[in-house]
């Protein structure tokens, strides 16, 4: 045997609940692999899933995970990493974390610093529900640097609209908005909203109909002069190639899980390119593991800002060096070498399994 793998379920609480179409959610379930080579290198990656966002079950990751580390861990790491891959295409979320995990133990996880040693812009959420803590909210968020802000909508028509609406007030014009519905409305709801919207200083909306309604998502896409980006109905490669052959998309959404491994990260990025839309990276509902996985990736590509800012909203942190975002995006000097804390994903772990030779799996 080659390498070695953990398995971990940890529940991780978020500073402030977050609010969206889907629900109010207190906490993230994140199910992680953590690969230990022979040689000493390692690597680990995550994936948290949402009900309502993706198919595939907490529990039914974590069994699926369980089998496929216990099948793949005698192999050498490249072909098992091949086997994991290749059965990604039924279940992305529970081939996720392992083969990422490989991927970057193998020298694979791209060169944060390829697009300069700048912080790597990412957005910031509005999470304050009442207008006099939006105020206050969105002045320190500007403050901060931040020149992105999402509001989610969704939940109450004309108290949606009001907020958006303070919430551009504050901003003025130093940071521009996105507006994520998860797929709430049908197409006319939504076409009925974003008509009571002001373009100027709005980047773009997201998934105004559910991911099943295409059609939806294209009617309001070709309705409005704001730019429309997919999210919950982009679940790989086919679904950009989908969206833009459409032609009414600019935007689509990535993170890991639906986009299992590194490699098919940057597939979908030059696949949009080529088509003429443009990728954006990142979650917001995951822990600094993923995260910092996910910067690695955006440093390469700067044009719009990422989303991978989960690790801003949580209590507990992984890495062994905290991410830090400073003038409005995370800082790139600590990403290239940063590994995850082995005893303190062991701390919070649920419940955990090992494979393997390696009968403690740590960092160096």
């Amino acid at each position: 045997m080659t390498f070695s793998v953990s398995l971990f379920h940890a529940a991780t609480p978020l500073v402030v609940p977050y609010v969206s179409s889907l629900g109010v959610t207190a906490k993230i379930d994140s199910v992680f692999a953590l690969v230990r080579l022979a040689d000493g290198r390692t690597g680990c990656s995550e994936v948290t899933p949402i009900a309502g966002y993706n198919e595939e079950s907490l529990e039914e990751i974590w069994a699926q995970l369980n089998r496929l580390a216990q099948s793949v861990v005698a192999l050498e790491p490249e072909l098992a990493l091949q086997r994991v891959a290749d059965c990604a295409a039924d279940a992305p979320y529970a081939c996720s974390p392992l083969a990422a995990a490989l991927e970057e133990a193998l020298g694979r996880l791209p060169d944060p610093l390829a697009g300069g040693a700048a912080p790597i812009a990412v957005i910031a959420p509005v999470l304050s529900r009442h207008i006099p803590d939006v105020h206050a909210e969105v002045a320190a968020l500007v403050a901060a640097g931040y020149t992105t802000l999402k509001v989610k909508a969704g939940m109450d028509f004309e108290r949606d609209l009001v907020r958006i609406a303070e919430v551009r007030r504050s901003a003025g014009r130093a940071a521009r908005l996105r507006i994520d519905f998860n797929g709430a409305y049908d197409a006319q709801t939504a076409l009925c909203f974003v008509a009571r919207l002001d373009p100027a200083g709005i980047e773009l909306i997201e998934q105004p109909c559910a991911a099943e309604d295409w059609e939806g998502n294209l009617r309001v896409a070709q309705a409005t002069p704001i730019a429309t980006m997919l999210d919950e109905s982009i679940r790989g490669i086919a679904d950009v190639r989908r969206a833009g052959a459409l032609g009414a998309f600019r935007f689509f959404k990535m993170k890991l899980g639906k986009f299992p491994t590194l490699a098919s990260i940057e597939d979908a990025y030059a696949e949009g390119e080529a088509l003429g839309m443009h990728g954006i990276l990142g979650n917001g509902a995951a822990t600094d593991v993923a995260c910092r996985l996910e910067a690695c990736i955006a440093g390469r590509h700067r044009e719009h800002a990422g989303e991978m800012n989960g690790f801003a909203k949580n209590v507990v942190q992984y890495l062994r060096t905290p991410l830090s975002c400073v003038q409005g995006g995370i800082e790139t000097g600590a990403l290239p070498e940063n590994r995850v804390d082995a005893e303190a994903l062991r701390r919070r772990a649920l419940r955990s399994a090992e494979y393997g030779t390696h009968e403690q799996v740590g960092t160096p």
